[in-house]
């Protein structure tokens, strides 16, 4: 949308949001380290995977972790915990997904979109 009222090919006065993403907290089915909400990713010894930087909701999740932390509940190191415990930062997106339906890593962030039917209590 940025490009287009930059280009002057949209009004900006005109945009509206036709579609919205959320991101999420996915975690395996089995989920033997109880893993339940977003602190849980700074607990010690959990195998977070997130999305690389260089993707739209990896660079989001790292935003929101930043974000969090200024939240009391869950303290100024909530990003850096989370990142001790990162064993992968995936550049395919899909891999996010497909990692939590094998069972491997304990926690990650995705858009809610990613999460398809199938995929829903898996």
């Amino acid at each position: 949308m940025k490009a287009g009222i930059d280009e002057e090919r949209i009004d900006e006065k005109s945009q509206q949001n036709f579609a919205q993403n959320r991101l999420v907290i996915i975690y395996p089915k089995e989920n033997p380290r109880k893993f339940s909400e977003l602190v849980n990713l700074s607990t010690p010894g959990l195998n977070v995977i997130l999305a690389a930087k260089e993707e739209p909701v990896g660079q989001y999740s790292l935003e929101f972790l930043d974000k969090a932390a200024q939240d009391p509940i869950y303290g100024p190191t909530l990003k850096e915990t989370v990142i001790e415990n990162l064993v992968s930062y995936e550049v395919i997106v899909k891999n996010l997904l497909t990692k939590a339906l094998l069972g491997e890593g304990d926690g990650r962030i995705v858009y809610s979109s990613d999460i398809t039917p199938t995929a829903t209590g898996k």
